[in-house]
């Protein structure tokens, strides 16, 4: 992306209707596009069924033509049907706070998902892989250790990108309560709390009926059956898609990949969370 285009997505303000979705890659974005996007449809799982198409990710979407302008000038109706069109826009990014796309909140709803970095970083090897592009087929152990210990992923330092907006947030600025955080271990546990925190932060009127219907619509048992069945469409047209983006969605399970290296990276994220100040517990392990 372009210093000018960043300069003017920068300077742009958000609108006070619009819900932020901010994460480090792989820690739970399109499951959290799911949640809001099917609240937003009263618990309509058909209507939800491509979350990231229903939603623009800021950095990617100036990259492109049209380019930044169409992206500030963007509304939901411009994209898809008026049946399945999302009455408010739902952006991603994945940029660290310090390089967040606008320049004001005003208002508008950011959910920040953070999920533990021992599953970001298999979830992310696991990426790595199954990009074409990036034409990379190392080991877990030089993934590890060469590339994400060091912050030579997409979007940087996993630790760094939390410790930007964690102090935003829990600063005594303009950013104390006006976001909210989510962590993806919490939703695997309480689905239905999580979801009923927020509709209730993004305002979001939901009746025990939607928010039923949103925690079945938002299960890994549902979203990865309905983008496989996307994907074979897909494919049979000839239409190129990301392999495995919806690939386990477990919690808790990366002992089982770092294997001999896990006490090195418990060493490593206690180390990182003490320079940095994050408490430990921003991220469960087990």
């Amino acid at each position: 992306m372009s210093e000018a285009k960043i300069n003017v997505l920068r300077s742009t303000p958000l609108r006070p209707s619009d819900i932020v979705v901010a994460t480090h890659p792989k820690c739970g974005t399109t499951l959290m596009q799911q949640i809001i996007l099917t609240l937003l449809a009263d618990g309509d799982k058909e209507i939800v069924k491509e979350p990231m198409a229903m939603s623009k990710w800021a950095e990617m979407t100036v990259s492109f033509a049209p380019g930044v302008e169409a992206f500030t000038e963007w509304t939901p109706d411009q994209d898809t049907q008026p049946s399945t069109s999302p009455p408010r826009r739902i952006i991603k990014t994945h940029a660290p706070f310090q390089l967040r796309p606008w320049s004001e909140q005003a208002g508008a709803k950011v959910v920040v998902v953070s999920r533990n970095p021992g599953d970001a970083c298999v979830s992310m090897y696991h990426h790595s892989l199954d990009i074409p592009a990036f034409r990379y087929f190392a080991s877990f152990s030089h993934f590890w250790n060469a590339l994400y210990k060091r912050g030579l992923v997409e979007h940087g330092c996993f630790w760094d990108w939390h410790s930007g907006w964690y102090n935003y947030m829990t600063g005594a600025g303009a950013g104390a309560g006006s976001m909210l955080w989510v962590k993806f271990e919490d939703i695997k546990k309480d689905p239905e709390g999580q979801i009923r925190r927020i509709a209730e932060y993004c305002c979001i009127p939901a009746s025990d009926e939607v928010i039923r219907k949103t925690v079945e619509a938002s299960s890994f048992k549902n979203m990865k059956a309905t983008a496989d069945a996307i994907n074979s469409e897909k494919a049979e047209k000839g239409i190129q898609y990301k392999k495995n983006h919806i690939r386990k969605g477990e919690s808790g399970k990366w002992r089982k990949t770092f294997k001999d290296e896990s006490e090195d990276f418990l060493k490593f994220h206690q180390m990182k969370c003490n320079q940095l100040g994050l408490p430990e517990d921003l991220f469960p392990l087990e």
